[in-house]
């Protein structure tokens, strides 16, 4: 039988990069994982990367811890699911600020693709990985538990006051796996 499992993010992981490396064009960055952990999107509570006159390009990256998992059964696919809100001075110009979804696993970092959003409109995006990046082989039960999720921010701003944001408002990664028929072998076994 197919089932998925959804992990939310626990702490806050390895991964903690920021071009500049301070939090002066960060929001929420230090408690990122409590404003992004709940069950459902909750919009009001983000973190992000924003610019400004005095830094135009910014971008960050943070991955978080996800709790162990004590499951059985075959790994099909691992996907990473956040949402995320873009904003530029220019109005439209989605090629001002930019997502993706990071793994972190093996002690290696892996992105996947670049999502834009439209002006001002929170979206949600996914990624899916039906191998380890690492391995290229189907997920162990071991790598999900060691396993971090996270994204990756940017935004370009322009040469005036003028103010442009990448926040994300949720993130939860979705395992999708084949449980066990359960005792049906040990019944056809006391059969004969």
């Amino acid at each position: 039988m197919i089932r998925t499992e959804t992990l939310r993010p626990s702490g806050l992981g390895t991964i903690d990069v920021r071009n500049p490396n301070n939090l002066n064009h960060t929001t929420n960055w230090a408690t990122a994982n409590s404003q992004i952990d709940e069950e459902s999107p909750n919009d009001a509570d983000y973190f992000g990367i924003f610019s400004d006159s005095s830094v135009l390009s910014i971008f960050g990256r943070r991955s978080f811890t996800l709790p162990n998992v004590s499951l059985v059964g075959i790994i099909e696919s691992v996907a990473v699911v956040f949402r995320v809100q873009g904003h530029h001075p220019s109005g439209h110009d989605v090629d001002h600020y930019w997502a993706k979804p990071i793994l972190y696993t093996h002690g290696a970092e892996y992105t996947g693709n670049e999502y834009h959003t439209a002006q001002d409109v929170w979206a949600t995006c996914t990624q899916t990985w039906t191998a380890n990046p690492n391995t290229n082989q189907p997920w162990t039960w071991d790598e999900i538990n060691a396993l971090e999720a996270g994204v990756s921010l940017w935004t370009l701003g322009v040469s005036t006051a003028a103010y442009s944001h990448m926040f994300c408002s949720w993130l939860c990664v979705v395992i999708t796996h084949i449980t066990p028929a359960g005792n049906r072998a040990q019944l056809i076994c006391l059969m004969f």
